[in-house]
């Protein structure tokens, strides 16, 4: 192998190729109201099917 005369080029990565880039996440209301509606309608179900398992055992006696 020949060593050549002419000096290594280095090139640094700039943006988002860059090593290890990491950017916030921009935070729109959309992913606090769709939590808030996911929890009212598991709420909404849980009040539902107690009142069913009670309405069931009552039936049962």
């Amino acid at each position: 192998m020949k060593p050549q005369g002419r000096a290594q080029t280095v090139v640094v990565p700039k943006g988002g190729v860059a090593a290890g880039a990491e950017y916030a996440a921009e935070d729109t209301g959309n992913s606090v109201a769709a939590g808030a509606g996911l929890v009212a309608i598991l709420a909404g179900l849980g009040v539902a099917l107690t009142a069913r398992g009670r309405r069931a055992a009552r039936d049962r006696v």
